[in-house]
């Protein structure tokens, strides 16, 4: 396959990302933000109660009125919601036209990181047809447009990735702090990749030669997300008096998509706690927030000892609602034009994404950072309650593998011409 000259893919970076700016800004303006669920108001409601000088306070989806100081929800998104409103004098629509604004900021670094992510792994033609789809993809630019912790999500761990490929690959100490630096934010938005970062960096440097440099790099970056996480950590043990390093809606989460009434989804949040009786209500309330993490954890292990059949199959709907769509997305949740959109997208990058794994399986070690996340986020999502939205942060990387078949078709039609 012909690369293009370092000139022209230096013009065509920047086209890709006009191209990303046009689409994202298109998105802004177009879709109607109210016709979709809101999914983030657990940390609007944290800032709001920030902003009223009620704390870091949230409400267990109505187990507590008015809400109480908590470690539910990881910090880093609802103080940035928190910000808008200082800086909108607490205006919520200008609120999340500001959100917004960040949102479509941080979708071009996104998509110009994987770009240079896929370059150094691929090639420039692979990583142009990367830039592309990035800028185009009808569900990334959905995702941009409501306040949700997705395009965050995306433009973290992207920027994790790319700066550890590099450290990986030539042991530098400014990018291996970088590294830890977003990687400690990633977990204050996601906490999941608490388990997966420092497993990534053990399996990448394990691999290497230089024994003193590759134990010397790996202990800089996670010295570095130590850092970043600790005084949120600090807070935490403070507050719950034992050891909580990010939130506590580990048990909330695995309970809903574990229980005798749990279709695999999220499903009605509110219900757990709004279909109690109100004695019931009564002693959730009387625990401590991390007991009453505990104990749900400890009612959906129960419910796997109890039910393991239906357990099971649970787990495999979770598993087919990861890799493919929840029923709902076609009902009247959404509107459909976008629930079609969403779904026939998402299909074809499903194909070009099997093409790619074919296509790229002899190049393994290349490919290995994309590779292990992309099962990592599986890993650790199955076992949870649901929502299409948690699949959000690994289809960029999925782009990247599917820009190669993309990018070898692109060839071969040019070729023709």
């Amino acid at each position: 396959m012909s690369e293009p000259s370092p000139r022209n893919y230096q013009r065509d970076l920047l086209w890709v990302l006009a191209i990303a700016a046009l689409c994202r800004i298109l998105a802004i303006v177009v879709i109607d933000l109210g016709a979709f669920p809101s999914h983030g108001y657990e940390s609007w409601e944290i800032a709001k109660n920030m902003y009223a000088g009620n704390g870091y306070a949230f409400g267990w989806y109505g187990l507590f009125k008015p809400g109480i100081t908590t470690s539910f929800i990881p910090p880093l998104y609802p103080h940035l919601l928190y910000l808008s409103l200082l800086i909108c004098q607490g205006s919520p629509e200008a609120a999340v036209i500001l959100v917004q604004g960040l949102h479509l900021v941080l979708g071009l670094a996104s998509v110009f990181l994987c770009m240079k992510l896929t370059n150094r792994i691929a090639g420039q033609s692979a990583a142009l047809a990367a830039g592309i789809m990035m800028s185009i993809y009808p569900p990334l630019l959905g995702h941009l447009t409501q306040v949700q912790t997705q395009t965050v999500e995306v433009f973290l761990l992207i920027a994790c990735l790319e700066r550890l490929d590099y450290v990986f690959h030539n042991n530098s100490l400014r990018n291996a702090i970088l590294t830890g630096i977003w990687a400690g934010l990633l977990i204050e938005v996601r906490p999941t990749f608490l388990l997966i970062i420092p497993t990534l960096v053990a399996l990448l440097f394990w691999v290497r030669r230089e024994r003193r440099l590759r134990w010397r790099r790996g202990a800089i970056i996670m010295s570095t997300l130590v850092l970043i996480i600790l005084p949120w950590t600090i807070r935490n043990c403070v507050l719950h008096q034992t050891f909580v390093p990010a939130s506590t809606n580990g048990g909330f989460a695995f309970f809903m998509g574990n229980n005798e009434d749990s279709n695999g989804g999220v499903g009605d949040i509110n219900q757990l706690f709004r279909d109690m009786p109100e004695v019931e209500q009564e002693k959730w309330r009387a625990l401590s927030e991390t007991e009453r993490n505990r104990q749900l954890w400890q009612m959906g292990i129960e419910f796997w000892r109890k039910n393991p059949q239906q357990a099971i199959r649970l787990t495999l709907d979770r598993v087919g609602y990861f890799l493919w769509f929840r029923p709902y997305l076609l009902k009247a949740q959404f509107p459909r034009p976008f629930a079609i959109g969403y779904m026939a997208s998402y299909a074809l990058l499903l194909a070009f994404f099997s093409a790619g794994l074919f296509l790229i399986r002899g190049k393994v070690q290349a490919w290995f950072i994309p590779l292990i996340v992309l099962f990592a986020v599986f890993m650790t999502t199955i076992p949870f309650a649901i929502s299409i939205r948690y699949r959000a942060i690994i289809e960029p990387l999925m782009i990247m593998v599917a820009a190669v078949p993309v990018a070898g078709l692109a060839a071969r039609f040019t070729r023709r011409r």
